[in-house]
This record gives structure tokens, C-alpha cells and sequence, in this order.
């Protein structure tokens, strides 16, 4: 149901001819793109990690497994209509604010999550899927075809699935867990409101190309640092 309620975008002729594009072509020439994936990286992050985890929040709140399954449950329930009238809203909107409100949501969804107090707050949380992943699922789509060049446009299009879906799982389960088993569950929650906080923050001036000047690595006044994209870059991948 989901794949069919996705609009499928006029390919370009030019697709068709034969260009080669690397990965570090696309990350050099298109800086702000990158940007953003990055930003989008770490909100995924929080959210694979919190979905990953999602039991132990559950539990803490009281709740079992059917009230679980529930949660994960109004996730495709809430993508579905998104994906059916994104087209819609990307002619009226356009991609780049789509991108934004993804952002916005993916943080409020995570945020939620992290301090979720009872556990109807978990089911509205489950519910902004549709606004954060169903929504940039396809919109980043759109956004790629309109602001990179032809030859860059696949290329592209797979470096934002390895950002998020690769990348971002990956470090949002793994570290998740080792925080979960070294620091405890407020551990890992710290850790995930960290990645949200900058992953939206991130995402949202690179869309408005407003230049991130400072990045937060900890709690405190002295944790903020001057922000370098190569070097964040460089130590993600």
C-alpha cells in the first residue's frame, strides 16, 4: 500500500544517457545537499535507535507487548496517507519547506519518545512517522531531481538511503545499545535528544542556508565547538 500511494517523478531525459558520478563528486560540488543529509543522518539515528529500544521504554512506562506492537502499528498507519497526498503538497509547498517540516517532526517524534511520561504520549509520537519518514521518504526524491545536475541525480538519490537508512541505523542501534548497557537507559535517552536536537538544527539551516557557525558535543557551556562540515563528515563515514 505504501509503494503504490508514492507519486512517481518524471525521469529527466537526460538520465538516460550515460554519465558516471561518484559519491565524493556529489559530497564536494554539493555541500549543501550533503548538509542536509547529515542533519537527516542523525535524526534517523535517534529514531532507529529509539524504535530499536522501544520495548525498554515501554516497560518502563508499565506497558507489554501488545501495547508495543499497537505503537509500531501507527507507524505505516500514519505514513500511508502522507505518502498518498505528498505530491499534492509538494506543488503547493514546495520540497524544501516538505524537508523542513520532515526535520521538525522527525525531532518533535523523537523528543516525545525520550520523555514520554505515559504511554498515550509514545502512541502520538508513532503517529508523526508519517510527517518525519513517510514525508522525506519521498520528498528528498523530488528535492534531489530539482537541485542536483543530471549526472548526480542517482547518485544522489543513493547517498541519501546510505545516510539515513545505512549510516544512520547503524549508529543510532549500536551506540544506542552500548550507551543502554555502559550509562542505563537515561544514558541512551541523553544520547538520542542530543542527535535530534542537532540533527534538526543542522537540517533546518542547511534548507534555509543558514551557516552553522557552532556544535554542541555535550551538555555543558564548554561543550560547544566551533562546527567544521568536512571534519563532522569525515567522522560519521
Amino acid at each position: 500500500l505504501s509503494l503504490s500511494s508514492i507519486p512517481i517523478p518524471n525521469i529527466s531525459p537526460h538520465l538516460r544517457t550515460r554519465h558516471s558520478c561518484s559519491v565524493f563528486t556529489v559530497i564536494r560540488e554539493q555541500r549543501n545537499y550533503f548538509a542536509i543529509l547529515i542533519g537527516f543522518c542523525l535524526l534517523f539515528a535517534a529514531t532507529a535507535g529509539l524504535k530499536t529500544y522501544l520495548i525498554d521504554i515501554v516497560r518502563r512506562l508499565g506497558g507489554g507487548t501488545t501495547f508495543l506492537s499497537s505503537a509500531l502499528f501507527c507507524m505505516p498507519v500514519s505514513e500511508v496517507p502522507a505518502l498518498a497526498v505528498v505530491n499534492r503538497l509538494r506543488r503547493r509547498f514546495g520540497e524544501r519547506r516538505l524537508l523542513i517540516l520532515a526535520a521538525v517532526c522527525y525531532a518533535l517524534k523523537n523528543l516525545l519518545l525520550c520523555f514520554a511520561w505515559a504511554l498515550p504520549v509514545i502512541l502520538c509520537g508513532m503517529l508523526l512517522s508519517g510527517l518525519s519518514f513517510g514525508l522525506f521518504t519521498a520528498v528528498s526524491v523530488y528535492y534531489a531531481a530539482e537541485i542536483l545536475p543530471p549526472e548526480q541525480q542517482t547518485m544522489g538519490q543513493t547517498l541519501s538511503t546510505v545516510m539515513t537508512i545505512g549510516i544512520g541505523n547503524t549508529i543510532g542501534s549500536v551506540v544506542g545499545g552500548y550507551l543502554q548497557d555502559t550509562a542505563g537507559m537515561q544514558g541512551m535517552l541523553r544520547f538520542y535528544e542530543i542527535l535530534s536536537l542537532g540533527g534538526v538544527v543542522i537540517a533546518v539551516a542547511q534548507a534555509l542556508q543558514i551557516p552553522v557557525k557552532f556544535i554542541g558535543v555535550g551538555e555543558q557551556m564548554d561543550d560547544l565547538m566551533p562546527f567544521d562540515g568536512k571534519s563532522f563528515a569525515e567522522a560519521l563515514i
